[in-house]
């Protein structure tokens, strides 16, 4: 036996998953209920958290939140038309094509200063290549009234002070073909062998669709879109990114990474839109994460970890439609492990009928048609264990009507919280 091959299991008394030798072994269980961890007879005294290693991978790979250049420097422009201009703390990129390729040696906004792109139309795209090797670093005001794109290998920070207004925003730390994006359809965004990060800690505004995909993506600040928008944070190695119409957007992860991760710690409010958190990782003790430990406001939500990476919700999931008439939206939780920890809550309440909540697995195929099965990228995973801790509630209730759907479903199982209003299924594979 190697000792230094580990496992994942979840501990009920520390209600997370943990790493642990192989060849430990599980306390017993109760039929339907996810086993408790033991060494020597003994629960194990662990200390840990699903996210720690991929936190602590951050720590390396954010780029600096150090001081940041006043504005972007050394914008050529090497497809399509526009002009670059500055005045005092301000730049204006105005743009005179559908689409324009500037390639910047820094992409970086200081504090107090702006960057602003002025384009033909909302669906106009701007995309911007920085070349060197800083990362973006933005802690002042970016404003467009089109679709902004910021590629930049080493890393993209919104800061605390950023402040984002725009048609839609795509950040990146994959390459992207000029010529490809100058043709229009989808992009593939492709991997530069350097493993860094895209967060947000400020202040992000959408008309349409917000995307932040790296090796890990990470919301601690707040991302409003207007009301039907999307947002998506996505971990991958690689993807595929088609821009409907130029404002409706699908990723397709097509490559693993090195600890993916996935987050949403701050506030994202789509407005009866879709947010999509998703990650793929190559390594996959507890470094393949989707953690939703803040609040998350859409009419769809999918939290899609693959078949090898953990689904963590700690904070709340609102998909609730309580106007008149309203119906509860969907949420969705897939993938090898899928958690409802502490206190957190999931609700898909509505007016006229509750919504669904999908959790390890769709056994009864409730998202057949619906925008939820079109976001994931394989179906839902039927997981290895599902937990939803005896704090956790979720809410499928109707003011005036039906109550919604709910599953929880896993080859382990262990349900303590509270469902509410709701056909409830609940199934185990041996």
């Amino acid at each position: 036996m190697n000792k230094n091959r580990f496992r994942r299991v979840f501990s009920k008394r520390l209600g997370m998953l943990v790493a642990v030798a192989e060849n430990v072994v599980s306390q017993g269980k109760a039929a339907g209920e996810s086993a408790g961890v033991s060494a020597s007879g003994s629960e194990l005294g662990v200390v840990s958290s699903l996210t720690t290693t991929a936190a602590l991978a951050l720590l390396v790979l954010d780029p600096s939140i150090g001081f940041a250049q006043a504005l972007p420097t050394n914008g050529q422009v090497v497809a399509g038309q526009a002009a670059i201009s500055q005045n005092a703390n301000t730049m204006n990129i105005n743009q005179g094509s559908q689409r324009a390729v500037i390639n910047w040696d820094t992409f970086n906004v200081g504090q107090g200063n702006t960057v602003q792109f002025n384009q033909p139309n909302a669906q106009a795209q701007a995309l911007n290549r920085v070349v060197t090797g800083a990362p973006s670093n933005i802690q002042g005001t970016l404003l467009a009234n089109g679709q902004v794109l910021i590629q930049n290998a080493n890393g993209v920070l919104f800061g605390k002070g950023a402040v984002v207004n725009v048609g839609s925003l795509l950040a990146t730390t994959k390459s992207i073909d000029t010529n490809q994006f100058m043709a229009g359809g989808p992009l593939q965004l492709q991997s530069t062998g350097t493993n860094a990060s895209v967060v947000n800690d400020g202040q992000i505004q959408a008309q349409g669709y917000v995307t932040l995909m790296g090796d890990q993506a990470r919301n601690t600040g707040s991302i409003t879109t207007a009301p039907g928008g999307q947002v998506v944070l996505a971990a991958g190695d690689s993807a595929t990114v088609a821009l409907a119409n130029g404002q409706g957007i699908q990723l397709t992860l097509t490559n693993a990474t090195a600890n993916a991760l996935a987050e949403n710690s701050g506030t994202i409010n789509a407005q009866n839109g879709s947010v999509l958190l998703t990650a793929r990782g190559k390594d996959t003790l507890l470094n393949t994460v989707v953690n939703l430990s803040g609040v998350t406001r859409a009419g769809t939500v999918v939290a899609d970890a693959g078949t090898t990476g953990d689904v963590a919700v700690t904070g709340k999931i609102d998909a609730s439609n309580m106007s008149a008439g309203g119906v509860g939206g969907t949420v969705v939780l897939s993938g090898d492990r899928v958690g409802v920890f502490g206190n957190a809550t999931v609700d898909v309440s509505g007016d006229a009928a509750g919504g669904k909540v999908i959790m390890g697995g769709d056994s009864l195929h409730q998202l057949a048609g619906t925008q939820a099965q079109l976001m994931l990228q394989d179906g839902v995973t039927f997981a290895n264990y599902t937990q939803v801790d005896s704090g956790a509630t979720i809410k499928a209730g109707s003011a005036h009507g039906n109550g919604g759907f709910v599953e929880t479903s896993g080859h382990s199982l262990d349900v303590q919280g509270t469902v509410t209003h709701a056909t409830y299924a609940c199934k185990v594979r041996r």
